[in-house]
């Protein structure tokens, strides 16, 4: 999980919120696993559509939810799976 362990990721996550986080770890790991599955790392189209049909599967109100998200970097789906969610970026796009 990179150099923050899981915990600690989420307190700095709630800190940076400057609130409470809108999700909580199971559901950012679910979303992750979400955006990993349609390939978000290789064809991100610069917007959350991704996150947002999650988000709208889940029952969340998208809406505060992508306030939240902006808040963290995570304007597009791939900004979301790399600076919400905590994935590593994998060695090609490092390259790029």
């Amino acid at each position: 999980m990179g150099l923050l362990g899981g915990e600690m990721m989420w307190k700095l996550v709630r800190m940076l919120a400057g609130r409470r986080t809108a999700l909580t770890a199971e559901q950012l790991e679910d979303l992750r696993a979400w955006l990993e599955a349609r390939g978000v790392r290789s064809a991100c189209d610069d917007t959350p559509r991704q996150t947002k049909s999650w988000a709208a599967r889940a029952g969340l109100d998208t809406p505060e939810l992508g306030r939240w998200l902006a808040r963290l970097g995570g304007v597009c789906d791939c900004e979301i799976l790399y600076n919400v969610c905590g994935a590593e970026p994998d060695a090609a796009a490092r390259r790029e």
